[in-house]
């Protein structure tokens, strides 16, 4: 006789009846991508409780912690391992293509910049390094009439990623999914994943850029870290007031360690690549 059996677990998942609409697209696209066997909770039911005003979505529970709170505690080679099949995954995401063939992506990504120099102006909010950055953007905008428009996570980094044991179980929190350049879904690392763990940070590069990713890759990374820093200054300041000190020095560390001149990798990235890991089998 087997032993004991663990009863299922599940994520309840609850929303104000005003987002039925986006929520539901949400759990029809982890539908889509759990059916194309992409490591996320698997989605059962998406219903509306008209007398409670909320819409709910249930879903598989993935065990474990996520990946900001486990990486710092694990070796190197397992970091740059989960990092790797984070690489994987994300490949994997991005293979879902915007059905909409007259879908302005230079159009949005631009007009979305731009807000975030105004408001970043009307807040009075600089950096150090900010006129380089801007004369980048101006020099690189054409990339965004010839990228490719994609399914975009938009919120993929290591706390939005599960490991459990040591090994990477499933990506979560999908509510922000959206759709344009895939590259840009890398814009993130910088910010939240490679302060937690260089190695994973360098395993998911590696792994995307191993399987055919166009050779532009980190000149369209570099434009979308660039395009990035106004709006994630302007947010801090209108959202999280006791974090824009550590904003500002993210900032800081973005400007001197990225290459806003000639589109070259990260030095996070290049100091590591003479560095051998086996890969996760």
């Amino acid at each position: 006789m087997g032993g004991p059996r663990t009863a299922p677990r599940y994520l309840l998942r609850l929303a104000d009846i005003s987002l039925r609409e986006r929520r539901k697209a949400d759990f029809e696209m982890l539908s889509t991508h759990h059916e194309r066997d992409v490591l996320c909770p698997q989605p059962f039911a998406f219903g509306v409780v008209d007398s409670a005003k909320v819409c709910y979505s249930l879903l598989s529970y993935l065990p474990g912690e996520n990946a900001e709170e486990a990486l710092p505690r694990l070796s190197e080679t397992q970091q740059f391992a989960i990092g790797f099949v984070a690489g994987q995954e994300l490949l994997k995401l991005h293979k879902v293509r915007h059905p909409d063939k007259d879908f302005d992506w230079p159009r949005r990504r631009t007009t979305k910049y731009l807000r975030g120099i105004e408001g970043a102006k009307e807040l009075g909010l600089a950096f150090a390094g900010q006129e380089e950055v801007e004369d980048y953007v101006d020099a690189n905008l054409d990339l965004l009439g010839k990228a490719p428009v994609h399914f975009q996570h938009d919120d993929y980094h290591a706390a939005n990623l599960i490991v459990y044991k040591g090994k990477f179980v499933g990506v979560v929190d999908f509510n922000r999914f959206d759709c344009g350049d895939p590259i840009e879904d890398f814009c993130n690392l910088p910010w939240f994943s490679r302060p937690v763990s260089t190695h994973f940070a360098r395993g998911q590069v590696q792994d995307y850029l191993s399987r055919g990713v166009p050779t532009d890759f980190w000149r369209r990374y570099a434009l979308y870290v660039a395009m990035s820093l106004h709006a994630s200054l302007m947010w801090a300041h209108r959202y999280y007031p006791k974090q824009l000190g550590m904003f500002r020095r993210r900032i800081k560390e973005i400007l001197d360690t990225h290459d806003f001149r000639s589109s070259g990798p990260p030095t996070w990235y290049e100091e590591q690549t003479d560095r051998k890991h086996p890969l996760p089998t």
